[in-house]
Parts: structure tokens; C-alpha cells; sequence
């Protein structure tokens, strides 16, 4: 299963998918010129590898090491929002297939925007979110 590694740049996030090294994350800013674009090879990562991912590592992930996810998002706008929906549904789409996960939604203490989307996805996919004040 290969890794998905976007690098920041001014207006668009960094994107880790690295199950060999249980790493996932989206990190910085995200306010792409076109965000479908720019997320169509995070939904395509899940797509393809969904069914490999819960295959290959259903014993390794368990409640004691859950599949993680860190959102560490600085700022994004409204468009990036429903990506994130879409990918949190995907997120989603593992737990049901019986593996552990655990989403942790980093903030800043003073960006209360962040903390209240946050709540907003994790109520809107049906998953907890584990809220990490930085």
C-alpha cells in the first residue's frame, strides 16, 4: 500500500496517509484555488486502499492502538470543510468495517472557530473527536 505525501505550500495543507508508519494527518492551511482538485487524491487514497488498509491491519489496530488521524488545521475555508466531511465520512467507512479509530482535532485555545468545526464534523460523521488545545 503506498503513502500519500502532499507538502504544504502557501494555500493548501500538508497530507500524510502512511500506513506503513501509522501516520495520517492534514496539517496547516487550507484554502486551495480549487479544492476538489486539490483533495481528489486523498478520497482516491481511500477508495483504493480502504479494503486493504481493514485487511492488512485489522489485528494491528485495536482500542489500545486505534487508527489515528490528526487534523491540525490551522485555518480553511468553507469549501475545505466539505472535503473534510467527505474524508471524515471515509474515516468513517473503516470504523464500521470493525477497526478502532480515534480522530484528534488539534486548536489553537484562542481559535474557537477550529474548535466549534470540529465539533460540527464530528457530530455530522457520527465520531468522536479527541480536542488537543495547542
Amino acid at each position: 500500500m503506498e503513502a500519500l505525501i502532499i507538502k504544504a505550500e502557501d494555500f493548501t495543507p500538508s497530507i500524510i496517509l502512511n500506513p506503513n508508519k501509522n501516520k495520517f494527518e492534514i496539517a496547516g492551511k487550507s484554502r486551495p484555488e480549487n479544492v476538489k482538485d486539490f483533495y481528489e487524491p486523498v478520497i482516491n487514497w481511500f477508495d483504493k486502499n480502504t479494503s486493504s488498509l481493514v485487511e492488512n491491519f485489522k489485528d494491528f489496530y485495536n482500542d489500545s492502538n486505534p487508527f489515528k488521524f490528526d487534523f491540525k488545521l490551522v485555518y480553511f475555508n468553507s469549501s475545505t470543510s466539505k472535503m473534510l466531511y467527505d474524508i471524515l465520512k471515509k474515516i468513517k467507512n473503516i470504523q464500521n468495517q470493525g477497526i478502532s479509530v480515534q480522530i484528534n482535532w488539534y486548536y489553537n485555545e484562542e481559535d474557537e472557530e477550529i474548535l466549534e468545526s470540529g465539533d460540527e464534523l464530528s457530530k455530522a460523521v457520527n465520531i468522536p473527536f479527541n480536542y488537543i488545545e495547542i
